[in-house]
């Protein structure tokens, strides 16, 4: 059921428990190693979603009445990078204070 809806993790963690219950039993070893191939397409699936979240909630705000065809106020910017964002977190707020226009930028709690 869990494979069906895309949830190899989850029929992973659950045929590891049948597993230990069953740990001769040639198909859920066959299963396991099924699941264990499609996991990292999960992993991937799951992070896009999660990336688009922030897109969708900027689509949402923008249809509201207060924000209705004032989406040229709004620009989209995409940053990449190979190092964590905890790495990059000061070469950002350079970038954005430094830039034309330059940014504040408000640090919660600093």
């Amino acid at each position: 059921m869990l494979a069906q809806q895309g949830d190899y993790i989850g029929g992973e963690q659950e045929l590891t428990q049948a597993l230990q219950s069953l740990p001769d039993n040639a198909e859920v070893r066959q299963l396991l190693a099924d699941y264990k191939l499609h996991e990292p397409e999960q992993i991937e699936r799951l992070q896009q979603e999660r990336l688009a979240i922030p897109k969708q909630a900027l689509a949402l705000a923008l249809k509201s009445a207060t924000y209705r065809n004032e989406e040229t106020l709004f620009e989209e910017h995409e940053l990449k990078a190979s190092k964590p964002v905890g790495g990059m977190e000061s070469a950002i707020i350079a970038a954005l204070q430094n830039g034309s226009p330059a940014f504040e930028v408000h640090i919660p709690g600093q």
